[in-house]
């Protein structure tokens, strides 16, 4: 068991006791966990979506797509090795330079966002973006939209980015059994 608290715990402060409980659940990442789920995923039609996609090894289109989630805690924050159908996706999570802002780094960027829960979830609003270390202007940032939420059962997501003009990169949302939240077994 760590020393810390888990990474979201802090983040969310005295919140963490309204949220729903799959919420909780979920972001109680005191050692390696898995998590199984399913997803829906939307590239943009452009030419641009699709090579952005790409690049930054978002996962391809497809409905009703497993998902395997391992979080692993460690000294910084948590590593997110997303799983969608077989397709790998790993982000970092650490937190920000307050309270409520989470870093996440995929490589080339770093976004970093402020998390805003409510009784009934959790809203995330983009703060600042990174490219290769360096800040850029607010003009040139996605717009995103990520919310955290829960059906009763089950944790769900949803996360969409467009690009600074609106038109659509990548769009997905789905849900996550946190009834079945597993301990990764190592070795």
């Amino acid at each position: 068991m760590t020393a810390h608290p888990p990474l979201f715990h802090k983040l969310y402060g005295p919140a963490l006791t309204l949220l729903p409980a799959p919420i909780q659940k979920l972001h109680n990442v005191v050692e390696p966990l898995t998590v199984h789920g399913a997803a829906r995923i939307e590239i943009g039609t452009s030419w641009l979506a699709r090579l952005t996609s790409k690049l930054l090894s978002f996962p391809p289109p497809g409905d009703d797509v497993p998902l395997v989630l391992i979080m692993t805690p460690d000294r910084k924050g948590e590593r997110w090795e997303r799983s969608f159908g077989g397709h790998k996706m790993t982000t970092r999570l650490m937190p920000g330079t307050s309270r409520a802002k989470v870093e996440e780094h995929l490589w080339p960027f770093v976004a970093t966002s402020e998390v805003v829960p409510d009784e009934d979830g959790v809203d995330q609003h983009l703060t600042g973006l990174k490219c290769l270390g360096l800040s850029l202007p607010r003009a040139l940032w996605p717009r995103i939209s990520v919310r955290e939420g829960s059906d009763g059962s089950h944790y769900t997501f949803s996360m969409a980015i467009r690009f600074p003009w609106g038109t659509q990169l990548i769009r997905y949302d789905g849900w996550l059994d946190t009834a079945n939240l597993k301990p990764l077994k190592i070795g």
